[in-house]
């Protein structure tokens, strides 16, 4: 089954970062159609590919994996107030 969820969840926090598909992949060292599945719901990526998203889109694990309804029903300003739920980037 799809998770179009997801997938949408990732477009638009890809888009909103200014990346392409294949500037996300070079990110991360996969291939832009991984990327492509992974946003058009047909696979998901593994635990460490969250990891490098998180990083690579600047943003928590909780603002990639959870959909935006849930986002703004936790309040989404805990994350920007709360600096350990941002990814550290190297």
């Amino acid at each position: 089954m799809r998770d179009y969820a997801f997938g949408e969840n990732l477009l638009k926090l890809r888009l909103e970062s200014g990346l392409t598909q294949e500037e996300l992949a070079g990110r991360i060292g996969i291939s832009n159609r991984a990327v492509s599945k992974w946003e058009n719901g047909a696979s998901k990526p593994s635990a460490k590919h969250l990891i490098s998203l998180s990083e690579a889109l600047k943003v928590s694990l909780d603002r990639l994996l959870l959909p935006p309804r849930i986002q703004e029903e936790n309040g989404e300003e805990q994350e920007e107030e709360n600096p350990d739920l941002a990814p550290s980037v190297p």
